[in-house]
């Protein structure tokens, strides 16, 4: 039985503590708690495997009682790269189990390598595996047969293994994690040998991975892939340190079908996905390709987030998470400093409007709830997207001042895994039929398209007669960018113009020529308020996309927890925003 097969809180909170040091920026330059010994960092380049980083460390840890010395991968990812790499095909593909991770049961395997002579031995008796250890150890490996892993295991683990259901070689996992896993396999492999440098590690060792949203499923692939026995990407040369192994995923998306889910959980006793569905959105499977399951022992954690902090890159943080094993609410971020606004930029309106995202992200994420609306806004409609039962969630949100009848439209950005694919797009920006000119990034096109008729039967009920102000956060900045381009160059659709555009944390998802030239030559007024640190908003996207004009800069909440890796939690907009 493997020392990680019983869950443990105490184990979950320590190994939290190991996210955002994994995501840090560079990660070479991590800083781990006192209670760990970092070994190593690695980072895989560019967007093929999404932007995958990650810590290998060693620390003696409290496990079933006793304190026990385990290594310990840990998992995050550049967000820049993660976008880039994350085409919307990955997020709505299953593919095929790969062959590395050795299932469909070893005895299927030498029948399947016509290993007749081991095949019977096996079947003679399980104590013949000790009779083909001795006979690779004596002929320098040269007997080449899937059964010497499994002979050089554990005895008390050759049993599991041999029990791996032949039928789970059918099994298909989620072609996003499959796709980044495989492209960062060699450098996670050829990180271990690194273990022999360490005092008392440099034998077989109790291994444990961890990681949240993106990362958990690539934690979970690695605890399956460095199994004890298991050969890396050199073959046989390089063997998993591993003698026994656990995973703690956070914040974990569904990630295979249920063959492949059985076999994962028989493979690994102690495989455990810790979500938080009251609050924490990501891990949904509406949108995944249908059957897929969550990996593993589900462990649930109840979070209390405040209505005016409940925000999807907020609530998805180690931060938040830490408040299910006794933590305290994070520091917040405090009043920030905007750096030279524009003429025209209005600071009221600015707060106003951030508040606003956190309160259509609220109606989102908790339908029926009491939302927190700053005064004296009032709800006046939402908006789904057209054809889309998946996401049964509204996506926009009109909001009516009624001092002065102004009526403002609040996109929000994605709050699911398969709602991050759909709208980050397939990779590439095309031009509209309503441009002649510029490009936008195919997904935030395509979810405007989905969007519009149904925002413009909402509008249709409403008054415009005060100003329309377009809004959003993240993606939904983009589409509140892109909508109010539209109405301005007076495209067929008879949008209402845009008194302005606020913009929050917006990525980037227009081409050079619109980003640069077009957007501002159309007098459009627009503003694009962003941290400095805020990755989403810094980055060069898909196919190159740029932020539109105009860019304001609000400084502060550096230190808060929870900034996690990304600082680009809408909630946090709002408190650097607030004005008295």
């Amino acid at each position: 039985m493997s020392i990680f097969s019983n869950y443990s809180p105490s184990l979950a909170n320590s190994l939290l503590q190991l996210i955002d040091p994994a995501g840090t920026l560079p990660v070479t330059e991590a800083w781990v708690p006192p209670t760990f010994n970092l070994v190593t960092s690695f980072s895989v380049s560019g967007g093929q495997a999404g932007g995958l980083q990650g810590l290998l460390l060693t620390a003696t840890l409290p496990i079933g009682g006793n304190n026990t010395p385990v290594a310990i991968l840990a998992f995050g990812c550049r967000w820049a790269d993660f976008f880039y790499g994350a085409k919307s095909s990955l997020f709505t593909t299953m593919s095929a189990t790969p062959s590395y991770l050795s299932f469909g049961g070893l005895q299927g395997k030498a029948e399947a390598h016509d290993d007749i002579e081991l095949t019977n031995a096996l079947a003679e008796a399980e104590i013949s595996l000790e009779v083909l250890r001795l006979r690779a150890d004596e002929t320098g490996g040269q007997i080449d047969s899937p059964l010497v892993a499994l002979a050089r295991l554990p005895a008390n683990q050759r049993r599991a293994a041999l029990e791996l259901d032949a039928s789970a070689a059918t099994g298909n996992i989620l072609l996003l994690a499959n796709s980044f896993y495989s492209n960062a396999r060699s450098a996670i492999w050829s990180m271990l040998p690194m273990l022999q440098n360490v005092p008392g590690f440099n034998t077989s060792i109790p291994l444990l991975c961890v990681g949240m949203g993106p990362s958990a499923a690539i934690a979970q692939l690695a605890a399956l892939d460095l199994r004890p026995g298991q050969t890396g990407p050199l073959g046989a040369t390089q063997v998993s340190p591993a003698s026994d192994i656990g995973c703690y995923a956070f914040s974990a998306a569904p990630l295979g079908d249920s063959s492949f889910s059985t076999v994962a959980t028989k493979a690994v006793s102690g495989l455990f996905s810790i979500n938080a569905p009251n609050t924490d959105l990501w891990p949904s499977g509406f949108g995944l390709p249908s059957g897929i399951l969550t990996l593993g022992t589900p462990q649930t954690l109840t979070l209390t987030v405040g209505t005016t902090l409940d925000t999807p890159w907020y609530d998805r943080t180690p931060a938040v998470y830490s408040q299910g094993f006794g933590g305290a609410i994070p520091a917040q971020a405090g009043t920030g400093t905007l750096i030279t606004p524009p003429t025209g930029f209005d600071p009221h309106l600015a707060a106003a409007f951030a508040q606003l995202c956190v309160a259509t992200y609220g109606l989102c994420q908790h339908p029926g709830a009491a939302v927190s609306v700053p005064a004296p806004y009032t709800v006046v409609g939402s908006v789904l997207l057209a054809g889309q039962s998946w996401t049964n969630l509204p996506w926009a949100v009109l909001f009516r001042n009624p001092a002065n009848n102004a009526l403002v439209i609040v996109i929000r950005g994605p709050a699911t895994l398969a709602e991050t694919g759909f709208i980050n797009g397939p990779g590439y920006t095309t031009r509209p039929t309503w441009m002649t000119d510029g490009r936008i990034n195919g997904g935030v096109l395509a979810f405007v398209d989905l969007l519009l008729p149904a925002l413009s039967a909402a509008l249709a009920e409403q008054s415009t007669a005060g100003g329309v102000y377009y809004v959003g956060h993240d993606y939904g900045g983009a589409a509140a960018a892109t909508l109010a381009y539209q109405a301005q160059i007076n495209n067929p659709t008879a949008l209402p113009k845009a008194a302005a555009v606020y913009g929050f944390g917006t990525q980037p998802f227009a081409d050079f020529t619109l980003a640069n030239s077009l957007y501002s030559a159309s007098g459009l007024i627009s503003f694009q308020v962003q941290r400095p640190a805020d990755v989403l908003t810094q980055r060069l996207g898909s196919g190159a996309t740029y932020g539109v004009p105009t860019a304001i800069q609000v400084t502060g909440g550096d230190t808060t927890a929870a900034n996690s890796t990304s600082y680009h939690a809408a909630s946090l907009y709002a408190q650097l925003l607030s004005v008295g």
